[in-house]
């Protein structure tokens, strides 16, 4: 078969999926999302990270709780490697220095390991689990119940 026999087949083959060539070509953004919301305050706890893709390589926001749902903020100096599993980002927030965030990624979640926040305290460990979720998945569920 040559070479646009080949690239007719792939098209057919993604038509027939139901996709587009477009779509099949893009990179999506990814989701991962861990937040809920407590039901006895309403209160958000847990973190949503979205990774979308750009020209220049990852772009990264992220919101969290603290109490109310914060941000979402638009990380700088952004490293998602996928083949080593590095998650490295910096915020700026409310006039506080630069922080750093560090953990791991992958197809499946993000850990948030820990954030630096610039003022020689060190880091602070969270251990952060954040599962991936579709990227049009919005939903904020109710957290679960603790006995």
């Amino acid at each position: 078969m040559g070479k646009f026999g080949k690239i007719t087949l792939l098209t057919a083959m993604i038509a027939a999926s139901g996709g587009s060539v477009a779509a099949a070509a893009s990179p999506q953004t990814r989701v991962y999302s861990s937040l809920c919301r407590d039901s006895a305050s309403g209160d958000a706890s847990g973190y949503r990270i979205r990774l979308p893709p750009t020209a220049k390589g990852q772009d990264l926001s992220i919101e969290w709780s603290e109490g109310p749902l914060m941000g979402p903020a638009q990380a700088s100096r952004v490293i998602a490697d996928d083949v080593s599993s590095a998650l490295e980002f910096t915020l700026v927030s409310d006039g506080r220095p630069p922080y750093t965030v560090r953990g791991r990624i992958s197809a499946k979640a993000i850990v948030l390991e820990s954030w630096n926040w610039g003022d020689g305290q060190g880091p602070m460990p969270l251990g952060a689990v954040i599962p991936r979720r579709t990227a049009d998945d919005d939903s904020i569920g109710d957290c679960p119940r603790r006995p």
